[in-house]
């Protein structure tokens, strides 16, 4: 992987975390991410980590690079596919 290739992926694994953070330096103070209890508070990170998989060899990459269960409009303007 270039640097440049390596440089993208760091910020597709950025995406599937609050604040684009791999390592959290105090616990979060609201009910945010892929552990979120409410669906409409994970589905960006959700669909961040489907887009990180869908670059995956084989099948499931593939399949996963198919699906689409958030749409990102821009800043404020997200929603769930239809």
């Amino acid at each position: 992987m270039s640097v440049v290739e390596q440089g993208k992926r760091d910020e597709m694994v950025g995406r599937v975390f609050p604040g684009g953070q791999f390592m959290i330096h105090q616990m979060p103070y609201c009910d945010e991410g892929l552990g979120a209890a409410q669906w409409n508070d994970r589905m960006e990170y959700v669909e961040a980590f489907r887009e990180l998989l869908s670059g995956w060899p084989g099948r499931a990459g593939q399949r996963l690079s198919t699906m689409v269960v958030f749409e990102r409009d821009g800043p404020g303007q997200n929603h769930t596919a239809s």
